[in-house]
C-alpha cells in the first residue's frame, strides 16, 4: 500500500538511493521540486562520479482501469508553447544525462501496483510520431520494478538494462567512452 503523503517521485528516489547504498554504487538520487508557474523539468536527477548512473527521470502514474497510457496532453507547456517533453529532451542533449520515464501502474484501491522504467527514446519516439500517449503496451515493454515490503525494489541490473536500450547519439557520447 502507498503510505499517505509519499508520492511516486519520493518512492522512486528512495528506491534508487536504496539500490545505490546496497550495491555500493557512488551515486545519489534527488527530487527536483517544481513550483507553480515555473518551467517543469525532470522529477528526479541522479548524480554519479561515473556516467553510467548520470540520469534524469520523469515520473508519471496511471490508474487502471481507466487510463491506457501516459498522455502528452497532461504535460505542461511553457509560455512560448514548448512542451515539457521538448524541454526535457533538450535538457538531456545539453546535460549528457540518460533519460528515463518511470511509470507507476496501479488499480483504483492501490492494492496492486508496479512501476516500469522506459528509456527516454521510447517517450521521444511516441511524441515525435504524433501519438497521443505512451501506450500501456509501450509501458509494459519496459523494465518492471516490483513493490516489495513497503517500497519499490530497483536493482542496478534494471538501470544497466535501461542504459543499454538508450540509443547512441549526442546525449550518450560520454557513455560510449566509458564502456
Amino acid at each position: 500500500m502507498i503510505t499517505k503523503g509519499k508520492s511516486f517521485e519520493y518512492e522512486t528516489a528512495l528506491a534508487l538511493n536504496r539500490c545505490f547504498k546496497e550495491e555500493k554504487i557512488n551515486a545519489i538520487a534527488y527530487r527536483k521540486f517544481n513550483f507553480r508557474f515555473t518551467k517543469q523539468g525532470f522529477d528526479i536527477l541522479v548524480d554519479s562520479c561515473g556516467i553510467k548512473y548520470y540520469l534524469a527521470l520523469e515520473c508519471k502514474s496511471i490508474t487502471l482501469p481507466g487510463k491506457n497510457g501516459v498522455y502528452f496532453s497532461c504535460c505542461s507547456a511553457d509560455k512560448n508553447g514548448k512542451s515539457q517533453i521538448e524541454s526535457e529532451n533538450e535538457f538531456l542533449k545539453f546535460s549528457g544525462r540518460a533519460g528515463i520515464m518511470a511509470v507507476e501502474v496501479k488499480n483504483k484501491d492501490n492494492k496492486f501496483k508496479a512501476a516500469y522504467l522506459l528509456p527516454w527514446s521510447v517517450v521521444w519516439n511516441c511524441y515525435i510520431s504524433s501519438n497521443a500517449c505512451v501506450s500501456l503496451d509501450d509501458i509494459k515493454a519496459g523494465v518492471e520494478v516490483n513493490w516489495i515490503k513497503g517500497g519499490y525494489k530497483i536493482k542496478s541490473e534494471d538501470l544497466r538494462t535501461i542504459n543499454s536500450l538508450i540509443p547512441l547519439g549526442r546525449s550518450r557520447s560520454r557513455r560510449v567512452e566509458e564502456n
